[in-house]
């Protein structure tokens, strides 16, 4: 899967209402890693005396995808699973699922090939257009792409005036990317070994090939940067405006995969699964053409990560190794584990 935003700010986080001691007690109780991390029924927010009421942990996911209001994951048995914010639902009416995106008040999912939209608040669901049949789906705050079983990649967007989501068109060039991600401003695949960028700003604009990074894995797309992790377990990013060459980024190493959280402010925060199944999580620092990635530093309670999930949303949620996810909001140090109703 890949990434979209919807963003859901800081300030809104910080005003979320503290655990209770009571609630801090039970949950830390619940949890199963060791390190600071709290049990809730919420990806996205902090324990607190409505919110952490014991149940069971989410159990069974195999993807994940994020979103500004709601978050969802599919289980091992196809079906999916949403939350916005409380404990996760099964969704009724998605079954048999391939892969899932959330995409601004949406999910979608290919069922068969075929892909569907479901609308968060009327439920209704509306089939999108495919000339072949979708393999791979990534989400993003304003559309989605899906690589389709030619090879082709192709993105579609969401119409908000009409609050409906439009079919695809393809990505001139783009064919059997083995990664992909959208974001507010970019969206980039890796294709071979290279990686093709575009502004996503208003619409698909034209792929083109960016300076070289030696063996690029993966891709995380962000307002101000995009970065790759390569094959040596390195970050490098280019900066949104896409015109100039990438940076690496000191003191990222043994990075096995990315995700980025964004902000109200404009300003990234990316998120790094490591070869170990740790999860470390850094800002920005610098302005402009100067912009680069801070020091990351270990988020803790996550361990023996396999996955991260994508999306647009200013938290982030890891798959653990035992089908569980974790979840922390920017800028925070510890993670808290989603549960299902007791």
């Amino acid at each position: 899967m890949a990434a979209l935003c919807g963003c859901k700010g800081d300030k809104e986080a910080a005003s979320r209402a503290a655990p209770s001691p009571t609630a801090q007690a039970s949950n830390k109780a619940l949890a199963a890693p060791s390190g600071s991390a709290t049990v809730v029924g919420s990806a996205a927010l902090p324990a607190t005396s409505a919110t952490a009421a014991a149940g069971p942990l989410l159990s069974a996911v195999e993807e994940l995808a994020l979103g500004a209001r709601m978050d969802c994951a599919r289980k091992s048995d196809a079906t999916v699973w949403c939350w916005e914010p409380g404990k996760p639902a099964k969704r009724q009416g998605i079954s048999d699922v391939q892969q899932i995106a959330v995409v601004q008040g949406f999910v979608c999912a290919i069922h068969k090939g075929k892909i569907a939209c479901t609308d968060t608040q009327t439920n209704a669901t509306t089939p999108i257009t495919l000339y072949r049949d979708g393999v791979v789906l990534a989400g993003g705050p304003d559309g989605y792409c899906v690589r389709t079983e030619d090879g082709v990649l192709r993105c579609g967007l969401k119409d908000a005036a009409k609050n409906e989501i439009k079919a695809p068109s393809g990505m001139p060039g783009l064919k059997n990317p083995s990664e992909f991600a959208i974001g507010p401003v970019l969206g980039c695949a890796v294709l071979d070994a290279d990686v093709w960028c575009w502004n996503n700003a208003k619409g698909a604009g034209i792929p083109k090939t960016m300076a070289p990074i030696q063996n690029p894995q993966g891709v995380a797309v962000g307002q101000e940067l995009a970065c790759s992790n390569t094959k040596e377990g390195e970050v490098q990013c280019y900066p949104a405006a896409l015109d100039g060459k990438p940076r690496k980024a000191e003191g990222w190493t043994e990075v096995a995969a990315l995700s980025m959280a964004y902000g109200p402010d404009g300003r990234d925060r990316l998120c790094a699964m490591k070869r170990d199944g740790s999860v470390w999580c850094a800002g920005l620092k610098g302005e402009g053409a100067g912009v680069e990635l801070d020091t990351p530093s270990r988020i803790e309670g996550v361990v023996d990560a396999v996955a991260l999930g994508t999306g647009a949303a200013s938290h982030r949620c890891a798959r653990t190794k035992s089908g569980n996810v974790w979840c922390w909001e920017r800028g925070q140090a510890s993670a808290t584990a989603v549960t299902e109703a007791p």
